[in-house]
């Protein structure tokens, strides 16, 4: 096959799949967030009720299949090429599952188990997790628990603005304030999320620029660029 026809491929698997959403359809809302973890400092083990959206993408599901069984993977890109659209096929399935049993089994066989060790390592996916919250303890006073120490998406959103534009010079990512985000920050291409509230630290400002910035939406930039040059 020639590239530019495994190309023309990938520019529409890549337009697909930007309506494949996983993490954004599982995260709690902060709201929800807050209860629980304001329960469980009470000692309290209680989960809410979430009602989870399981979006019907059939009509998506069925492009990408078709485009898959379109041609045979003889060279490396096409190889890569068809592992990539099943890598999106299986997220459909896993959001499809989304608050069923059925989700920990695609889930498990997709990413592993928490007891599977990581490749290429003798430490398996729980322990590297138990290390990581050990060490982010060392964090918690006063860093973290402090309040006088606490800043405000406003001044972080600030700050990742000035580094953007010095970095890309007007053709870098938006960063946006917005309710309801699970995580402290999410980035693409495009745009860097920020939670609203005042749950960051001083040393947000360097993490989430090297972190969010410089390597998920750089990453996805060089990306596009690349599958466009």
């Amino acid at each position: 096959m020639k590239h530019d026809k495994i190309a023309a491929i990938n520019n529409e698997v890549y337009e697909l799949a930007a309506n494949i959403k996983i993490l954004s359809r599982i995260s709690w809302p902060r709201s929800c967030e807050i209860e629980f973890l304001t329960a469980y400092e009470k000692g309290k083990n209680w989960l809410p009720e979430i009602n989870y959206e399981n979006p019907t993408q059939d009509e998506i599901e069925s492009r990408l299949l078709k485009l898959q069984s379109g041609f045979s993977a003889h060279d490396p890109l096409e190889v890569l090429t068809k592992k990539t659209i099943q890598s999106f096929l299986d997220s459909i399935q896993l959001a499809k599952h989304i608050g069923q049993p059925e989700f920990t089994d695609l889930s498990k066989r997709i990413f592993g188990a928490p007891g599977d060790f990581i490749p290429g390592s003798d430490k398996t996916n729980i322990e590297v997790a138990q290390k990581i919250v050990e060490l982010s303890n060392e964090f918690s006073f006063p860093v973290l628990e402090n309040k006088s120490n606490q800043i405000n998406a406003e001044q972080i959103k600030s700050y990742l603005e000035r580094r953007i534009e010095g970095v890309f010079q007007g053709s870098g990512p938006e960063v946006l304030i917005v309710p309801d985000l699970a995580a402290k920050a999410t980035a693409t291409a495009k745009k860097i999320k920020l939670r609203e509230g005042n749950g960051f630290s001083h040393y947000d400002f360097k993490q989430l620029f090297y972190h969010e910035v410089m390597t998920h939406s750089l990453t996805s930039i060089n990306g596009e660029a690349s599958a466009y040059s």
